[in-house]
């Protein structure tokens, strides 16, 4: 059985991993972060992008933007 700290550095580690592709993901979408962007506005477009970017990381999108807001 894994020592308790163990466990924790392991779920910290996870957490960095997801992180850090979350990071990667949204980088790809510029229209997520840039407010001068002629599509910035729409709702649905961003809404479909998080829900991408939830499925390549086998989150939700509303798990996926809590993580990065």
């Amino acid at each position: 059985m894994a020592a308790k700290s163990d466990t924790l550095v392991t779920s910290q580690s996870r957490n960095v991993h997801i992180v850090k592709l979350l990071i990667e993901l949204v980088r790809n979408y510029l229209v997520l972060y840039d407010k001068p962007h002629p599509k910035h506005k729409d709702s649905l477009l961003k809404d479909d992008l998080w829900n991408k970017i939830g499925n390549e990381l086998g989150l939700t999108a509303s798990t996926s933007l809590s993580i990065a807001m």
